[in-house]
Parts: C-alpha cells; structure tokens; sequence
C-alpha cells in the first residue's frame, strides 16, 4: 500500500515547500434517494469540508455510491480538490469565482484510499487552503 502522504512530503521537500498549516477535514455522504422518483435518482459519493464550512474535496465515480462499490473496487473514483487560491483577490474572484475544482491525475479504487490521497494533498498543498 502507498504512503500518500509520505509521497506528497517527499515531493514538497523536493520542490522546496513546507507543509506548515493543516485544517482538518469533515466528510460527509449524500443522503439515501427517497420519495417518489427515487428510483431516477443517483446517490453521490462523499465530500469534505473544512472546519469552517468552506469546500475542500469532493469525488467522483463511475457508479452511483453504495458501501459495496466503495469498498471492492469496482469504481473508479476521481478526486477533485478546491483550490481557493484562485478567488483571494477581488480581481481573481471576478475572473475565476471563490475557488476552482482541480482534478488529482491519480484515481483511486476505494473509498479509504480517495480519502487517504485527499487528505495527503490538503495536508501537503496549504495554499489551496481559504
């Protein structure tokens, strides 16, 4: 198994940075389809927040989520961070809005691991940060 976040400090030590400030993340699930016409709708896969509410991490899949596709890795799940830096001066909010999605090239396969490779990257990346 990878030590995502001993693979984002090696390469942060390379390129000369250091993670100094870390915000801790809450996850939250999309709630079960009910009513009527659940039956048209997609459960989404989980997303995190920072303290303050602010958005930091959301995934993606090919299948609707569900604790078996989450775990057997038959999904391929892509990670997308908030990259808040965009939207810090008044000039960038106009232009990019508050904050940017931005795609990780790496998927991952269980939900452990998209949170583990999430977690590394905010951890090691503060400028992304609000």
């Amino acid at each position: 198994m990878i030590d995502w976040a001993e693979r984002y400090k090696r390469t942060n030590r390379v390129c000369g940075f250091d993670a100094v400030r870390v915000k801790a993340l809450k996850w939250t699930v999309a709630p079960v389809a009910t009513g009527r016409y659940r039956s048209f709708e997609v459960r989404g896969w989980p997303s995190a927040y920072y303290a303050d509410g602010l958005s930091a991490v959301t995934l993606y899949a090919d299948k609707a989520y569900s604790k078996s596709a989450s775990e057997d890795g038959s999904a391929t799940i892509e990670i997308r961070i908030a990259d808040w830096s965009v939207g810090k001066t008044p000039e960038g909010r106009k232009v990019n809005g508050a904050f940017k999605w931005r795609r990780l090239t790496q998927r991952a396969k269980t939900l452990r691991q998209a949170k583990q490779m999430a977690e590394a990257f905010v951890t090691a990346h503060p400028e992304y940060a609000p």
